[in-house]
């Protein structure tokens, strides 16, 4: 697993049994967004922060669309910058 496709938050393991239709099924939760995620969000947020990032430039699905990549494409930079300094 690349380090983009670790968890940002990891839990400890945590081994739980649900009643199930035959029985029980062992659950060991949701390990949440990934490293790539979180850094995503964290650049989308910055962006949509700044007024103009969305203002005036066409229609605002393609806007969306277009911050929602810049924000995947900083993410894959910043890990690729981390692999890269250690």
């Amino acid at each position: 697993m690349d380090n983009g496709q670790k968890p940002a938050s990891p839990q400890p393991f945590n081994e739980t049994y649900r009643e199930a239709e035959n029985g029980y099924v062992r659950s060991t939760g949701d390990p949440g967004l990934t490293k790539r995620e979180y850094i995503a969000i964290e650049a989308m947020k910055g962006m949509l922060a700044n007024p103009t990032t969305i203002e005036g430039r066409g229609d605002i699905e393609r806007r969306c669309g277009d911050i929602a990549k810049l924000s995947f494409k900083q993410a894959d930079v910043m890990l690729k910058e981390a692999e890269n300094a250690e």
